[in-house]
């Protein structure tokens, strides 16, 4: 008799065992199809950000005019494809997983990209004309040639070019300069370059009796290495002829410079106080005092007037304030401040570009929940699981909450107490539930403020009499019948 009954438990033990094995393998693939998904996730938004970033870096730096720079922290998926990204043609492309991120640009761009995955800081910098962001083949200590002359004259100007790439270049130029009556040499047509060797190119003009007023052309840079890489810049020419006996106006029309731009904090964090600095001259339009400024963000013509930040306006160079009280939400903001002198004359526009990104954008995932152990009417009910900020930026989780069905959430609790990490165990003291399935429902949330997902877990309570049983030893002793 007690051999069937073995056989019984036995085939009922491992058919439980099947079962709990087929759950828990279905538990794993979820929880890894939910990782995998997030991390594809956080990889696109790392790639829009990077782009992002440079972008209003190269936007900012091209404002402020030749010679600005700025060093922008990025941060490219594992799944960055360096041979599909590039920065040319007035635009920036970053490739991650097969798609492509573009922005288009309204000024020329040049440069190459990190050639692999990972944590970079990229110099972006003005170069007058154009902005180059990261590596580069050529460096110029001139970007653009200007040059002021009498007419019937010979004046001469030069720039330096340095390999700044990783191996020798050859230099092709083209020379573009259709004006007889100003005469341009002295520019080479072709000439190597070993890493970091520089030449010297000096440009000679000629003005004949007949030229007088703006001459304009200009010289292509074209740079290639032995692996087929290539580079080309342009250097603008300028040439101003003064006729003779002409006088050159010295009354102030003009107003003051902006020359600087910048930001406090850096980077802005989402809807926090931001000030804006900026800095003007009316050295070379005047030399009268800086007497105001305003400004105005994303175009929204709500012009507000900034404060000297010495307290007065009284020199013809001056540092100005505003202050953003309520911050910036995520994305991509200008700023257009513009400033007068003591003669009521205004200055041109100034722009100023800058992003409002968050590495952490995604909440905190729930990577296994769980529930008491067959509940019963009787029992009293906990439920709970694992939330991971891991994989979704690495925040401290904040807290989680919980709601039965269609209840109202409950604050969980922390596993050790205190919500202090990127990841938790968290509980929740349900307690008796009636007959009948039931579901849970789990959220959290990160230090950022980002909010994740809801996750649920389902259960059934069944129905438990209770039995007092009187034996022939006159003990008593719990009877559990009618178990469903």
């Amino acid at each position: 008799m007690n051999g069937p009954k073995r056989a019984q438990a036995s085939a009922e033990f491992l058919f439980v065992l099947a079962i709990s094995i087929v759950v828990i393998t279905g538990i794993v693939l979820l929880a890894q199809q939910q990782i995998n998904s997030v991390q594809m996730q956080k990889d696109a938004s790392d790639t829009q950000n990077a782009l992002l970033d440079l972008s209003s870096a190269a936007r900012e730096v091209y404002a402020q005019g030749e010679g600005s720079r700025k060093l922008v922290f990025i941060r490219l998926p594992g799944n960055y494809e360096p041979e599909g990204s590039s920065v040319g043609n007035k635009s920036i492309q970053i490739r991650a997983a097969g798609t492509d991120y573009v922005s288009l640009e309204n000024f020329n761009v040049r440069g190459y990209l990190p050639a692999a995955s990972g944590s970079h800081w990229v110099w972006v910098v003005s170069e007058g004309n154009r902005v180059r962001i990261g590596l580069a083949m050529m460096e110029l200590n001139k970007n653009r040639i200007y040059l002021i002359m009498d007419q019937n004259s010979t004046e001469g100007a030069s720039f330096t070019i340095k390999n700044v790439w990783v191996q020798n270049i050859s230099v092709g130029t083209v020379t573009a300069w259709n004006n007889p009556d100003v005469l341009m040499s002295g520019v080479p047509s072709s000439f190597g370059l070993d890493t970091n060797s520089s030449i010297q190119i000096n440009v000679q003009f000629t003005a004949l009796p007949a030229s007088h007023g703006f001459y304009y052309g200009e010289i292509a840079l074209n740079a290639y290495d032995s692996n087929d890489s290539a580079e080309t810049t342009i250097v603008p020419v300028t040439v101003q002829v003064i006729a003779e006996g002409e006088v050159m106006p010295t009354e102030d029309l003009m107003g003051p410079i902006i020359t600087l731009m910048y930001q406090e904090p850096s980077p802005a964090v989402k809807y926090q106080p931001l000030a804006i600095f900026v800095t003007a001259s009316d050295e070379l339009t005047g030399n009268n005092s800086v007497m105001g400024c305003e400004i105005d963000a994303d175009q929204a013509d709500n012009w507000s007037v900034m404060l000297p930040l010495d307290g007065a306006y009284d020199a013809p160079i001056e540092t100005s304030l505003h202050n953003f009280t309520a911050g910036f939400a995520l994305g991509s903001h200008n700023i257009r401040a513009r400033c007068w002198d003591s003669e009521n004359n205004t200055g041109p526009l100034a722009y100023y570009f800058f992003n409002v990104s968050e590495e952490d954008q995604l909440g905190p995932i729930v990577v296994n929940t769980y529930h008491s152990a067959y509940p019963t009417t009787l029992s009293n009910i906990s439920v709970g699981g694992i939330a991971t900020d891991e994989f979704t930026g690495e925040s401290d989780i904040y807290g989680c909450r919980v709601r039965v069905n269609s209840g109202p959430w409950f604050d969980a609790v922390a596993g050790d107490g205190a919500w202090d990490s990127p990841t938790e165990n968290f509980s929740y003291n349900v307690g008796q539930l009636p007959v009948g399935s039931h579901n849970v429902y789990f959220q959290c949330n990160d230090t950022v403020g980002n909010l994740g997902a809801i996750y649920n877990d389902s259960f059934n309570v069944v129905d438990v009499d209770l039995m007092l049983v009187l034996d022939r030893s006159g003990s008593m002793a719990w009877m559990v019948t009618n178990a469903s």
